[in-house]
C-alpha cells in the first residue's frame, strides 16, 4: 500500500517538477525578439490578425501552426512574451507526453519501482538540453515543438490503446492527432513506423501479429502521407524557402552530405558546445567528408536493423532516432543541409539511452543498489545542471539580433546569410556604415544572393540617395524577383524621384508576389490620391482594409481622402474603425477632429484635437488647429 501511494505521488510530483525546472531554465527566453522567419510567419502575416481572415489560413501549408500564431495575436497582439510563453508550454506538454510513454514502457519491462525516476531524468535531460532552444526560443520553429507535442500525444494514445478494452477510441485519437500534425510539420508522417516497431518489440514480440491485430491503425498512419500538401514537392528558390530544395541541391548531393551532419548532431547532444543558429552547411565534395562519416553511419544502420529484427529493446532507441531524423537527413533534399531544430524528436532517444546507459554501467561497477542509485543521481544531476546552465547561456545570445548573428558568424564565418542579417540588425540601430560593410561582405561570399543587394538599396534610400538605391534593387530583383519588400522599396524610391509610373508598376509587382503587403497597398493608394486618380485610390484603400482592418496609417489616409472628397460620413466611419483598433493613435484623432470640424461639430472636434495632443504633446499641427478653432469660437459673430 505504501509503495503504491509513493508511486502515485511520484506520478503527480515528478511531472510538476519537470515543468518547474524547464520554466526556470527558459525564463530568460520570454523577451527574445522576433527573429528571421518570425518576420513573415508572425510580424508580416496579416492573416493571423482578425477572425474574418482565419479561413484564409486553411490555404497555407501548415494551417494548424498558423492558428496557434493567430491565437497568440488575438490574445496579445505583437507582445512577444505571449508567443514565447506558448512555445514554452508546448515544449513542457511534449515532455509530459513522452514522460508518460517512457513510464509505461519501463513498467512493461518490469521496472515498476524505478520507472518514474528513470523517465523523469530522461525527459528532464531532453527538456533542458540547449539543442532545444532552436525549437523553443526561436518562435518560427514552433512548427517543430508543436509537431513534437502532437507526435507525443499520438504515440501515447496508441500505447494506451494496446492495453485498453476501448482501443478503438485511443487509436482514432492517435490518427486524428497525426492528421493535425501533418498540418503542423510533415515529419509526423513517421509516427506510424515508430509506433509499429514499438508494438512489435515491446508488446506483441511479432511484426506479423502487430500488423494483423492493428491493421487499421497502421493503415490510418500510412494514410497520413496522402494528406501531405502538394506544394511540399514543388522546387524552391532563394535562401529562405520552405519545403524541398530540388532546384538547388540534388538528392545525391544531399545524401552524401548528411552523414557528416548526423554525426555533428550526435556530437552536439553529448557535447553541446558550438551551437549555431544558421550553419549554411556546405555540400560534401571531398571523399574524406563523404566516406569517413558514412562508414560508421552505415554500420549503425545495419546494427539497428539486426537489433530490431531480433526484437532487441535497445535497438528500438536507435530505430526511433533514425526514423524521426530520416525526413530531413536522408535522400530527400530539404532547403538547408543542417539545422539544430531537426534534432527535437531524435534527441529524445539519445536522452533515454544516456540515462539507461548510466544505469547499466552503475549496475556493472557497483554491487550495492544504494551505491548504484547514488552514482546515477550524482552523474545525472550534474549533467542536468550543466545542460540547464548552457541553455540559459544560449538564450542570452538570442536576446539581441546583433549578438545572435555575430555568434553565428563566429561559428560559420563563410555564411553570407549571417552577414546579411547582421547588416539588417545594424541598420535597425541606425549604424548604416557598419551595415553597409556587412552587406558587402555577404555579396563577396555569395554574389548570387539577392537579399544583401536589396538591403544595400535600403541603406542608400535611408541616406537620401534613391537613384543609387534603385540600382541595387534592380540587381537584387534580377537574381530573385520574389524577394519581399524589393519592389516595394524600389517603388518608394521611384516615387521620391517623381517617377510615378515606375513606382506604380513596382507597387503592383510587389502585390503580385506578396498580396498581403499592407504597406505597399497603403503607399500605392496614397500615390493614386496624389495623382488625383481617386477611384484607384479608394480601391486600394479598401483592399488594404481587407488585408488588415487594424492598420492605423491606412485608415487615416483613407479618411483624409474621403474628407477631401466631401464624403464626411464615410470618413467618420474610417476614423472610428481605426480608433477602435488603435485607441492611442494621435494621427487618427487629429484626422477625426478635422472631419468633425468640417461637419460643424465643434465641441466634438475640440475634444478630439485635445485627445490627439494629450497622446502626443509635441503635436504642433493639432495644437495649431485647436487654437484656431478655439479662436474662431471666441470671436463675436459678424453683423450686417
Amino acid at each position: 500500500m505504501v509503495s503504491s501511494h509513493r508511486a502515485s505521488s511520484c506520478r503527480l510530483f515528478l511531472p510538476l517538477l519537470l515543468a518547474f525546472i524547464t520554466a526556470v531554465v527558459y525564463a530568460n527566453s520570454l523577451s527574445v525578439p522576433f527573429l528571421l522567419d518570425d518576420k513573415h510567419l508572425i510580424v508580416q502575416n496579416f492573416s493571423i490578425r482578425s477572425w474574418h481572415s482565419l479561413p484564409l489560413l486553411l490555404k497555407e501549408t501548415r494551417p494548424f501552426l498558423n492558428y496557434t500564431f493567430a491565437f497568440n495575436y488575438l490574445l496579445g497582439g505583437m507582445n512577444v512574451r505571449g508567443y514565447h510563453l506558448l512555445n514554452l508550454c508546448i515544449h513542457i506538454a511534449a515532455g509530459f507526453c513522452f514522460y508518460a510513454v517512457v513510464c509505461r514502457t519501463l513498467m512493461r519491462l518490469g521496472l515498476k519501482e524505478q520507472a518514474n525516476w528513470i523517465a523523469f531524468w530522461s525527459i528532464l535531460l531532453w527538456l533542458v538540453h540547449p539543442l532545444q532552444t532552436a525549437s523553443v526560443t526561436y518562435l518560427a520553429q514552433r512548427s517543430e515543438s508543436l509537431m513534437g507535442l502532437l507526435y507525443g500525444l499520438s504515440f501515447y494514445c496508441a500505447v494506451r490503446g494496446f492495453d485498453s478494452k476501448q482501443s478503438f477510441y485511443w487509436y482514432l485519437s492517435a490518427f486524428l492527432l497525426g492528421c493535425l500534425g501533418v498540418y503542423t510539420k510533415e515529419v509526423i508522417v513517421t509516427i506510424g513506423a515508430s509506433v509499429f516497431f514499438y508494438d512489435a518489440i515491446f508488446v506483441t514480440q511479432s511484426f506479423t501479429l502487430s500488423f494483423r491485430k492493428r491493421f487499421w491503425l497502421y493503415a490510418g498512419f500510412l494514410g497520413l502521407f496522402i494528406l501531405l500538401p502538394p506544394t511540399l514537392l514543388l522546387p524552391t528558390q532563394g535562401h529562405f524557402s520552405a519545403g524541398l530544395s530540388l532546384s538547388t541541391i540534388s538528392p545525391w548531393q544531399y545524401l552524401r552530405t548528411q552523414p557528416g551532419v548526423i554525426w555533428h548532431y550526435v556530437r552536439l547532444f553529448f557535447w553541446p558546445i558550438g551551437l549555431c543558429f544558421d550553419y549554411a552547411w556546405r555540400i560534401a565534395d571531398q571523399w574524406q567528408q563523404i566516406v569517413l562519416p558514412a562508414i560508421p553511419l552505415v554500420l549503425m544502420i545495419i546494427t539497428t536493423v539486426i537489433l530490431v529484427l531480433k526484437k532487441n529493446k535497445a535497438g528500438y532507441l536507435a530505430a526511433f532516432f533514425l526514423i524521426t531524423l530520416s525526413p530531413t537527413s536522408s535522400v530527400i533534399p530539404v532547403a538547408d543541409l543542417a539545422f539544430e531544430h531537426r534534432m527535437y524528436l531524435p534527441s529524445l532517444s539519445l536522452a533515454v539511452g544516456l540515462v539507461m546507459g548510466l544505469r547499466f554501467l552503475a549496475q556493472r561497477l557497483f554491487q550495492s543498489s544504494a551505491e548504484q542509485k547514488k552514482i546515477q543521481w550524482v552523474i545525472v544531476v550534474a549533467i542536468a545542471l550543466g545542460l540547464g546552465w548552457l541553455t540559459i547561456q544560449r538564450n542570452t545570445v538570442f536576446q539581441s539580433r546583433e549578438a545572435l548573428w555575430r555568434d553565428t558568424i563566429k561559428k560559420s564565418p563563410l555564411n553570407p546569410r549571417a552577414y546579411n542579417n547582421l547588416g539588417s540588425a545594424l541598420l535597425l540601430q541606425g549604424r548604416a556604415d557598419e551595415a553597409l560593410a556587412s552587406f558587402k561582405k555577404a555579396i563577396e561570399l555569395d554574389p548570387q544572393y539577392a537579399h544583401p543587394y536589396i538591403n544595400l538599396g535600403a541603406v542608400y534610400t535611408a541616406a537620401g540617395k534613391p537613384a543609387e538605391a534603385i540600382d541595387f534593387y534592380r540587381k537584387g530583383l534580377a537574381l530573385n524577383p520574389k524577394v519581399r519588400d524589393a519592389n516595394y522599396n524600389w517603388a518608394n524610391a521611384a516615387a521620391e524621384l517623381g517617377h510615378y509610373d515606375e513606382a506604380i508598376a513596382h507597387y503592383l509587382q510587389e502585390f503580385k508576389f506578396h498580396p498581403e503587403h499592407i504597406k505597399a497597398c497603403n503607399n500605392l493608394a496614397n500615390l493614386y490620391s496624389r495623382l488625383n486618380q481617386f477611384q484607384n485610390a479608394v480601391t486600394y484603400y479598401q483592399k488594404g482594409i481587407e488585408i488588415d482592418p487594424t492598420y492605423a496609417k491606412l485608415r487615416h489616409n483613407y479618411g483624409l481622402l474621403l474628407t477631401h472628397l466631401g464624403r464626411f460620413d464615410e470618413a467618420i466611419e474610417q476614423y472610428q474603425a481605426g480608433l477602435k483598433a488603435n485607441p492611442q493613435d494621435a494621427d487618427l484623432y487629429h484626422g477625426y477632429a478635422a472631419v468633425l470640424e468640417r461637419m460643424g461639430k465643434v465641441n466634438e472636434a475640440i475634444k478630439a484635437y485635445s485627445t490627439a495632443i494629450a497622446l502626443r504633446p509635441d503635436f504642433k499641427q493639432a495644437q495649431a488647429n485647436l487654437q484656431q478653432l478655439l479662436r474662431r469660437q471666441s470671436e463675436p459673430p459678424d453683423h450686417v
